[in-house]
């Protein structure tokens, strides 16, 4: 069995285009996952006045809106 040194091993690693890449696009992907709960969090105000709702029947909308 080969081991390896995973020190060495990311130590002699490169920072190469395909690197640059995948930070570009899980960036790009993060900040637009992250849009629709900014867009949730300031309508959720108006929301809650427009349907009369409290925060015990605004929660689960909440909650559910992050698993999908």
């Amino acid at each position: 069995m080969t081991t390896i040194n995973i020190r060495d091993f990311i130590s002699n690693a490169g920072f190469s285009r395909f690197h640059a890449g995948m930070l570009f696009w899980a960036c790009f992907i993060i900040t637009f996952d992250m849009y629709d709960l900014v867009v949730y969090g300031s309508v959720l105000p108006v929301l809650m006045k427009e349907w009369a709702l409290g925060p015990v029947e605004a929660a689960p909308s909440a909650a559910t809106g992050s698993s999908g």
